[in-house]
């Protein structure tokens, strides 16, 4: 199997950029972060699925941004900047529109993935390199992250993406150079993290350290966790103990799919889960058995995304998936057929872009 390092990844990853030649205000938001250029790509959605650009898009930001996220109520925004090692706070307008607010708050070493709570009353970072987890109480008038006694929490090596359970209660990490999947139980008073039982958890064939788990999403009713592995060519399912935390394989796992998985996302009925291939370019598509958590591939999978894709996204009502093209330069929007499953290319797609798109926020 080719082997493709974390760090190698991450270069192809952050040192991208994003754009669109459209334009049209109003409909879901969606931001891509643009590495290259240092700055965050802003698109509104129609109801065909199209994306316009968001008026005054791209909006600058520190060097290297990889991650951003947004609070619950659509406030404020936060851009994690990885060459930089700090933390972009903006101001959203009613038009999704982005206002720094300086100054930049500093992180541990390297951020790369952002997670707020559905409060907002927390934001973590991953930072890939002080292998810690970053914590910081938003001021919910202001939207200043200050960080919290509890912050710095080691979480092992190559935390390349987090995730919070629907209910909040917990907070799973996923370390690419660890091969494993790390679970936390969230404070919701302290937003201190402590590890769930059973934790680390290995996500590849007979605990691979080289799986390289890269991306994960989590089951909207706590059922399932899924992990794309990017080095393994698999993807890890596990069964969510919703009391505690604690994660159990489930039969058959991993599942193989398409070269080098870098992104997976299930949609929010539960009933499928896409995995995006960098090394292909395709979209690799699974029913899930809503008992077993067990994955079929569609019939018509797997659907053509463009070359090197990196990322994989739906947004809220399911109804659309967005697909990053590394090396084409664009974004791929698909409609989500609610009865199979299928992706068919929304109107326009794909999205030219000025440069590569490297991860995509749809609040």
């Amino acid at each position: 199997m080719k082997f493709i390092t974390w760090f190698g990844l991450c270069l192809l990853v952050f040192l991208t950029a994003c754009g669109s030649d459209n334009n049209q205000s109003g409909g879901q938001p969606v931001y891509v972060t643009v590495s290259t250029s240092n700055q965050i790509a802003g698109f509104n959605v129609d109801g065909s699925g199209q994306l316009h650009a968001m008026s005054g898009s791209p909006f600058a930001t520190g060097p290297s941004p990889s991650a951003i996220a947004l609070d619950p109520a659509g406030k404020f925004a936060y851009v994690a900047n990885a060459s930089e090692s700090t933390i972009a706070l903006y101001n959203v307008s009613s038009t999704g529109g982005l206002t720094e607010v300086t100054p930049r708050t500093t992180t541990g070493t390297t951020p790369t993935a952002l997670a707020i709570d559905s409060a907002g009353h927390f934001l973590y970072v991953s930072n890939v390199g002080s292998h810690t987890i970053g914590i910081y109480a938003i001021d919910s008038s202001k939207g200043t992250p200050t960080e919290t006694a509890g912050s710095g929490v080691f979480t092992g090596f190559g935390a390349s993406a987090m995730k919070f359970s629907p209910s909040d209660h917990f907070l799973y990490v996923v370390n690419s150079a660890s091969g494993v999947l790390v679970g936390y139980s969230v404070d919701s008073a302290t937003g201190d993290l402590t590890p769930v039982p059973g934790s680390p958890f290995p996500t590849g064939i007979s605990a691979n350290p080289l799986a390289g788990p890269f991306a994960l999403t989590i089951d909207a009713n706590e059922k399932f966790v899924y992990v794309a592995n990017l080095q393994e060519g698999s993807f890890a399912g596990f069964t969510m103990n919703s009391s505690n935390g604690t994660l159990i394989p489930i039969p058959g796992s991993p599942f193989p799919t398409g070269a080098h998985p870098t992104g997976i996302a299930e949609d929010p009925s539960g009933k499928y889960v896409y995995v995006s291939s960098l090394s292909d370019g395709k979209i690799y598509a699974y029913s899930i058995d809503t008992t077993t958590g067990v994955p079929t591939a569609l019939t018509k999978s797997p659907f053509t995304a463009g070359a090197g894709a990196n990322f994989v996204a739906i947004e809220p009502t399911g109804a659309f998936l967005y697909s990053g093209s590394q090396t084409n330069k664009n974004i791929n929007g698909f409609s989500i057929d609610a009865s199979t499953g299928d992706l068919t290319a929304t109107p326009g797609s794909p999205y030219t872009t000025t440069a590569s798109p490297t991860s995509i926020t749809i609040p």
